[in-house]
């Protein structure tokens, strides 16, 4: 597992329903970072907006 996916599947751990971190370095990028779960019980992170990102994996 990458270093990028084993601190998401940390925080994962942390906060069950998700966690949103905004201006945060990943991979060389500054942004927000969403860390949850999808239905289906995957784990999803991503980088785009804080209010759009776990709208967008809703659905």
């Amino acid at each position: 597992m990458n270093e990028i996916v084993q601190k998401a599947d940390e925080l994962h751990c942390s906060y069950p329903n998700g966690i949103t971190l905004s201006d945060r370095l990943v991979d060389g990028v500054v942004g927000n970072l969403y860390v949850g779960t999808a239905k289906d019980g995957e784990l999803l992170f991503g980088n785009l907006a804080a209010s759009t990102l776990p709208k967008y994996y809703e659905r």
